[in-house]
């Protein structure tokens, strides 16, 4: 980013054009690395709740619940 405003460039801008064209392949690059952290984060962020999901889902499993029957007796 800091490369935008700075005044060392790869091809000035006092060469219209070619200075332009630069300018925006840097900027693509910029657009597609931060794209491409924000899908990966999302991804890993979705992963992570699908998990905790099927492992609250095992743990509350309510289908395999086995009933226990006490006798109540009396204590004196």
């Amino acid at each position: 980013m800091l490369y935008l405003v700075s005044p060392i460039d790869i091809s000035p801008d006092a060469f219209p054009l070619v200075g332009w064209i630069d300018d925006g392949i840097i900027v693509s690059l910029l657009i597609s690395e931060v794209s491409q952290l924000v899908t990966e984060a999302l991804k890993k962020k979705q992963l992570f709740n699908d998990t905790i999901k099927t492992e609250l889902e095992t743990i509350i499993d309510t289908d395999n619940v086995k009933t226990i029957t006490v006798d109540a007796v009396t204590v004196s």
